[in-house]
């Protein structure tokens, strides 16, 4: 990240008080937790079945709750743009904050279209993929977790930035570590792929 974009985020939260920092935090944090549960959720799926008809949408929402842990990291973003959000919107804004600035690579923003056109062929044109649809979902993970990597990194930088004025990551590790963790995760995955979760928020040092 540039040092003008860096120094944008500095003063951004320099303004800004306690309880809005936490807030966002804490957004980022569920954010974080749907991200992930996607991501394995669509990897249990593949393993599981053998079978492409459901990850393809596991995929695309584990990249859109990141752009939100991202649009969320922004205090540039009007957030009342983020409620009830439009996938063109948040699409807009990932090209509009990060990839025209040269803080996010454009990759981030063309493997969302490519995991959007994919999950819209499923749902709508079941059949019609124009080439081979297998083939395309089974190289997506790799891809993606290099992107998952690429947002936390710059969510740490901004982070590392804005220390001596808000504490964004330890807002975001004690929302899942000891807010809403492990209630919001039991809800929706078997008990082997809220593992893996807590494993990733671990390896991510998104919780302690």
């Amino acid at each position: 990240m540039e040092q003008k974009h860096r120094d944008a985020f500095i003063r951004s939260y320099r303004t800004m008080d306690s309880s809005e920092q936490s807030e966002r935090a804490r957004k980022m944090a569920l954010h974080f937790a749907a991200a992930f549960s996607f991501r394995v959720g669509a990897s249990s799926a593949l393993k599981s079945t053998s079978g492409v008809l459901l990850p393809p949408i596991g995929h695309y929402y584990s990249l859109f709750h990141m752009s939100m842990v991202l649009c969320w990291l922004n205090p540039l973003i009007d957030t009342k743009k983020l409620e009830r959000i439009r996938h063109s919107t948040l699409k807009g804004l990932i090209e509009t904050y990060y990839c025209s600035k040269g803080i996010l690579n454009q990759s981030f923003f063309d493997l969302m279209n490519e995991l959007q056109e994919e999950r819209e062929w499923l749902n709508y044109r079941f059949g019609e993929f124009p080439y081979d649809f297998k083939n395309k979902v089974l190289g997506n993970e790799q891809k993606i977790n290099r992107e998952f990597k690429v947002a936390i990194d710059i969510v740490k930088e901004v982070d590392n930035a804005t220390a001596k004025d808000a504490n964004l990551l330890s807002y975001i590790q004690r929302s899942i570590g000891d807010s809403f963790g492990d209630d919001v995760l039991n809800t929706y995955l078997s008990a082997a792929e809220s593992g893996k979760v807590w494993d990733a928020f671990l390896h991510h040092q998104l919780t302690t």
